[in-house]
């Protein structure tokens, strides 16, 4: 599925993923390929996608939204790099 991260200065990243686990604000949520539609609120902390071709990335996020369709997930967060510091 087509994963972006987008901030108000500039896109992030955009690129197939088989998963991406999101620091939602009710908690962290898990999304594949075919999920069902949701608009949940981003709160801080790490998001993690799994790339196409297995590897993992991981960003640092601040407060936004995400949009998840069935074949997309969009990030729109206030700040976002990626994250270079210990893996939890």
């Amino acid at each position: 599925m087509q994963f972006e991260l987008v901030t108000p200065a500039k896109k992030i990243a955009s690129f197939e993923v088989e998963q991406a686990i999101i620091p939602g604000s009710e908690g962290m949520f898990g999304v594949l390929k075919g999920h069902q539609p949701v608009l949940s609120m981003l709160k801080p902390g790490l998001l993690r996608v799994i790339k196409a071709d297995g590897t993992e990335e991981v960003f640092s996020v601040g407060n936004g939204f995400v949009d998840v369709t069935g074949k997309s997930v969009s990030v729109l967060a206030e700040t976002a790099s990626k994250y270079e510091g210990p893996q939890a």
